[in-house]
């Protein structure tokens, strides 16, 4: 053995070589898992919450948790053109592929009502095809970067850039701009906001942390 101790009198053998053989764990069969035993009256909410949710996850196939991971594009879904409905080729999409959450952009939403509609039956395929609802997300941070404000498809009011808003440092009007965004996200329907992002302006120059 040689000596890693860094000063101390303690000394650890190297690793022996990987070994080259199957591992054994590839040719046991799938161990027999215990039920999960159902709570008492005594125990309180979270371990109901836990064994619930223990339970949920069992019944899935692990190409349903995999694909709970992701959030993609509702075109990446369907792999169609832009979409800007939820329909009969979106449920199928999410049946065959239960994904964690869609992203949408600004092509995708063209009205109060649309943006509604579309969001309210993915959901609703969701629940249907594995019991969850799913994330459905969007980028509006506010300035430049907004999908909803300041495209003249939405009676909303206008975000403006962070960065003036960061140079007030005035706490209320932050707050009170944070609430107006998740208030007309949530009336559209999304759950998820990429938002805010604390970039740090480094490089005077950089266009993308100012705006």
């Amino acid at each position: 053995s040689e000596d890693y101790s860094f000063g101390v009198d303690i000394e650890f053998p190297l690793p022996t070589p990987y070994s080259t053989t199957t591992p054994t764990l590839f040719l046991n069969p799938k161990p027999t898992l215990e039920p999960i035993p159902e709570p008492t009256p005594e125990e309180d909410d979270s371990v109901v919450w836990e064994t619930q949710i223990k339970e949920f996850l069992y019944g899935m196939t692990l190409e349903e948790k995999v694909a709970r991971l992701f959030v993609i594009t509702p075109e990446a879904l369907t792999s169609d053109g832009q979409a800007t409905t939820a329909n009969s080729a979106t449920q199928t999409a999410i049946n065959n592929r239960p994904v964690g959450g869609l992203i949408y952009m600004a092509g995708n939403l063209t009205s109060r009502e649309q943006c509604r509609t579309m969001l309210a039956n993915t959901q609703t395929y969701s629940l249907e095809r594995i019991c969850l609802p799913m994330f459905l997300t969007v980028d509006e941070e506010g300035g430049t970067v907004t999908r909803i404000s300041g495209t003249g498809k939405f009676d909303v009011p206008y975000i403006g850039n962070m960065k003036d808003l960061g140079e007030t440092e005035n706490l209320d009007a932050t707050y009170s701009t944070g609430w107006t965004i998740g208030n007309y996200l949530a009336d559209l329907g999304f759950n998820v906001d990429f938002a805010p992002v604390a970039d740090v302006l480094s490089n005077s120059a950089n266009t993308v942390g100012r705006f």
